[in-house]
């Protein structure tokens, strides 16, 4: 914030006109020809052998993990970030014991831990090792995306747009493979400001909302660009399913959580403060995760999936706004809370180094647009189609 504040040049260029969207344009214009590959040999996308899954140590990826057990008969190779496979065994099972999902579930016949990094070359594999596993594996589920509300652009693009052309380059070689790819619905970013639109199909284009995007976090630039990144690639031939998430919020019948999310935070610091703010209309496409990870792994199942986009967010009738979300806390749970106009609420929290939200005061305080932060922006929130994924 004091960076930007610094600087007041930034707030005099036009929507999509500043030096940042310039590279988010740059890395987004890929080249007709940029994934061009001639293997003959298939995988099998629907009856799977072999699968590789990253960010299993992720909330979502663990329960897609979870799920590829309970509904496949495939191995299943997990690549997580670590020096050796013993620490990388050690983290898996941090996750599992984090998400109150039983050991148990850990089968040592079908699952082989890889200890490698999505942002390294060759996935930070061996040459041998990587080689071994693009003529094996059949489909590969990528949940490994970096997840962070305040870093910039250019700290999210190495783990995520980058990370995405390495995976590309792995499911074009020795043998073709299935990508199933994690987005969000948050690439639309906050368009809908000036459009207001009810409800924001599948097919929606992202390409109107790129002139927003510089004003936005960091995460969504990065999920925009690397929609831009698979929609060529899927032009080009490649497999590629796109699932677009809305908030994975918690699992609807363990009531786990990811400790990291912010809107955990949003209600530890609304309890504590007795306080939430009013935002109107406002939503986050609150999703539980086990849903989440049963609509991956049934739908990339499907050849007609392919080249396809799913919503995996709730019914508009079921999409509930921030202000019901603390009204049934109040109501189901006797917590004290009230309704508070933004500036106030935030100005009870936002000198307090001790608060939850702390952390991310960015995207409450930095002015997106109109003296709105990002949060104010994303009032009027439309609601999402999801009739492929039904």
């Amino acid at each position: 914030i004091e960076e930007r504040e610094a600087r007041p040049e930034l707030q005099n260029y036009g929507l999509g006109q500043d030096p940042l969207s310039e590279e988010i344009k740059k890395d987004a214009t890929i080249a007709s020809d940029a994934f061009k590959f001639n293997v003959s040999k298939k995988g099998n996308f629907t009856n799977p052998k072999a699968i590789l899954l990253t960010g299993v140590t992720g909330f979502v990826g663990l329960n897609i993990l979870v799920e590829l057990l309970a509904s496949s008969s495939a191995d299943i190779y997990l690549l997580i970030r670590a020096d050796n496979e013993t620490l990388a065994k050690e983290r898996l099972f941090e996750a599992l014991e984090n998400q109150l999902i039983s050991a148990d579930i850990f089968d040592e016949k079908r699952i082989k831990i890889l200890a490698g990094d999505l942002a390294k070359p060759l996935l930070g594999l061996s040459t041998e090792k990587y080689d071994e596993l693009a003529e094996i594996i059949d489909v590969v589920h990528h949940a490994g995306s970096a997840v962070n509300f305040i870093q910039p652009y250019s700290y999210m693009k190495a783990a995520n747009v980058d990370a995405l052309y390495t995976l590309i380059r792995f499911i074009t070689t020795h043998q073709l493979k299935q990508l199933s790819l994690l987005s969000t619905v948050g690439v639309f970013s906050w368009e809908h400001y000036f459009t207001k639109p009810a409800l924001i199909m599948e097919d929606t284009d992202t390409q109107s909302a790129f002139k927003y995007l510089s004003r936005d976090m960091g995460y969504i630039q990065s999920k925009w660009v690397m929609e831009q990144v698979a929609q060529e690639a899927i032009k080009q031939g490649v497999p590629i399913v796109i699932f677009r998430l809305g908030y994975v919020f918690c699992h609807s019948l363990t009531g786990a959580t990811a400790k990291y999310q912010w809107w955990g935070s949003l209600i530890k610091t609304c309890i504590q403060l007795k306080a939430y703010p009013i935002l109107i209309d406002q939503k986050e496409e609150l999703t539980m995760v086990d849903f989440v990870s049963k609509a991956i792994t049934y739908i990339s199942k499907n050849p007609d999936s392919i080249g396809q986009i799913f919503h995996l967010s709730p019914e508009p009738e079921d999409n509930m706004t921030v202000t019901e979300f603390f009204e049934l806390l109040r109501e189901e749970f006797n917590f004290d809370l009230k309704p508070v106009p933004y500036l106030e609420w935030r100005a009870l929290w936002e000198n307090d180094e001790n608060s939850p939200l702390y952390p991310l005061l960015n995207l409450f305080k930095f002015v997106a647009y109109d003296n709105k932060s990002i949060i104010e922006v994303h009032q009027n929130t439309p609601d999402f189609d999801i009739s492929n994924t039904k």
